[in-house]
């Protein structure tokens, strides 16, 4: 699997920081339309599940664009595994468990790693750096 860059690497673990325990969460709203929710989801032999999701609210309720879910590794390597975007329909898995071993969905996880590291560096921009200034 493709992990995220170096870069996109360090924004995660900033918008991760003091969640470590399933049902813990961050959200970032800091003034703008795209808040930001950050949620262990699971934790297994591989490593933790983390979700990280823009949300708006729509006329059907409060909508994904998009959520992806990551798996961190024992190592602290960030790979994505799935996305979704409710507004589109949109739901892919790109690595997923069955009978004990990993599925990998190699292109498209490699096309979700890219998008995210562009996703993070946005996410920073957004949130992190507002919040520092």
């Amino acid at each position: 699997m493709q992990p995220l860059n170096e870069q996109a690497v360090e924004i995660f673990y900033k918008l991760t920081d003091g969640i470590k325990k399933i049902g813990d969460r961050h959200d970032w709203n800091n003034g703008t339309s795209i808040p930001v929710c950050v949620e262990v989801i699971d934790k297994n032999g591989y490593g933790s599940l983390i979700s990280v999701a823009n949300y708006f609210d729509s006329r059907n309720g409060i909508m994904k664009d998009p959520e992806v879910v990551f798996l961190v590794d024992t190592d602290r390597n960030v790979f994505p595994i799935s996305y979704k975007q409710d507004n589109f329909g949109t739901d892919y898995r790109a690595a997923f468990l069955e009978d004990g071993r990993w599925i990998v969905r190699a292109k498209l996880q490699a096309a979700m790693a890219d998008f995210c590291g562009d996703w993070m560096l946005n996410i920073n921009n957004r949130q992190l750096e507002k919040k520092t200034s």
